[in-house]
């Protein structure tokens, strides 16, 4: 059974030399993994934190994370890589409570980052309309919220 650190070396494998504006990619990957652990994920939603990006922006397939980490953590990782879309991403996204916590995870590491914030802060009304549901994960909201300043 693949462990969260296994996710980890797997997606550092992965993402290779791409980088997060200065820094290795894997800062981007830890700052998700560091939101699942502070908001109570579960060691599916920290193993799928580590490889939300992998299907998205590397060679791996679905199908290889499914081999390697199992099915319900290769379903969110497929379900938060984008798609045609943003409004198409968020309504995949929608239909998996696990993939709606890594995806929010995913924005609050983005927004504290600040670089791109003007482009959140314009994306958040459909973000927030597609996917908010009244009293699921209301502190990771407020917490984006208070990063955008909205």
């Amino acid at each position: 059974m693949a462990t969260v650190k296994d996710a980890a070396k797997f997606a550092a494998r992965s993402h290779g030399t791409q980088r997060y504006g200065s820094h290795a990619y894997t800062y981007h990957l830890d700052k998700v993994y560091r939101n699942t652990l502070k908001f109570g994920g579960s060691d599916v939603e920290q193993q799928a934190a580590w490889l939300h990006d992998v299907i998205e922006d590397t060679s791996v397939t679905k199908g290889e994370v499914a081999k390697l980490f199992g099915g319900t953590v290769a379903k969110i990782v497929d379900l938060v890589s984008n798609r045609a879309s943003k409004e198409a991403t968020f309504k995949r996204v929608r239909t998996d409570r696990s993939a709606v916590f890594v995806k929010l995870c995913d924005r609050l590491a983005n927004v504290t980052a600040g670089s791109k914030n003007d482009m959140y802060r314009k994306r958040h009304p459909e973000f927030k309309g597609i996917l908010y549901k009244k009293g699921e994960f209301e502190a990771l909201w407020k917490a984006i919220d208070k990063a955008l300043g909205v």
